[in-house]
């Protein structure tokens, strides 16, 4: 049995409206928000400087930097995630940032259809503001198996859990070969190289520059999920 370990963001949610609204350069962010809300400190986060960062990342970074100590981020960390997902719930009330890539949505559902594919998420966003970007872009329910940012503090080691927790969670045993991690940055291809998984880059998030994806030698670098040779990769079959 194979294994497919998805990226959220770029790979299958679109970024086109949302990225303007996590990633600005200034005022308020989900981290600095929890920041405040948590530990009654004011912080200014631009997100521009943490592309790859996972979440868990950035906010010790911006923890650390107004002085407070690892342990009482490490105790309040729980706490923090929600008040990052109050802020994304907040912020986001009137317009609907979040949307399912057309192409990566056919293709989980082809997936999903094949009942002999287990898959998963590995994401650096921290497990109930993926869940909620997925849900705003209409996987509801469909993943039940991930692996998240609050859980390591960058995506290599994120990496280190899925194959463990995927054991358990699905009652069988992958190899590393037997699994593929599937995104749209550099990043998920070092981290699915650094557990030995099948890498499949796919050129659907806002970072479009071919030269840069193919320099991490993926196994496969496509438009779409829906390439021919992902599909015959995984034994699927367009409808």
């Amino acid at each position: 049995m194979k294994l497919i370990l998805f990226d959220i963001d770029g790979t299958l949610v679109s970024q086109d409206g949302a990225s303007v609204f996590e990633m600005k350069p200034e005022g308020e962010t989900k981290f600095s928000y929890a920041i405040r809300t948590v530990f009654g400190k004011q912080i200014h986060v631009d997100m521009t400087k943490f592309n790859g960062y996972v979440d868990r990342s950035i906010l010790w970074y911006s923890a650390d930097s107004v002085g407070i100590k690892r342990s009482d981020f490490e105790r309040e960390l729980p706490r923090l995630a929600v008040e990052m997902h109050n802020y994304m719930k907040q912020s986001n009330l009137d317009v609907s940032l979040y949307h399912p890539i057309e192409t990566a949505r056919q293709f989980v559902d082809l997936v999903i259809d094949s009942k002999t594919i287990a898959y998963g998420i590995l994401s650096g966003n921290v497990q109930s503001i993926g869940q909620w970007k997925l849900d705003k872009a209409g996987y509801n329910h469909m993943f039940q198996f991930g692996v998240y940012g609050e859980e390591a503090d960058d995506r290599i080691e994120l990496a280190k859990k899925t194959a463990i927790r995927a054991d358990a969670f699905f009652h069988t045993t992958f190899a590393a070969r037997d699994i593929s991690v599937i995104g749209d940055t550099v990043h998920d291809v070092r981290c699915g190289k650094a557990i030995g998984a099948h890498t499949i880059a796919v050129m659907t998030g806002r970072h479009h520059d071919p030269t840069v994806l193919d320099a991490e030698h993926p196994d496969f670098l496509v438009d779409t999920l829906m390439d021919n040779s992902v599909l015959d990769y995984f034994g699927l079959k367009k409808v």
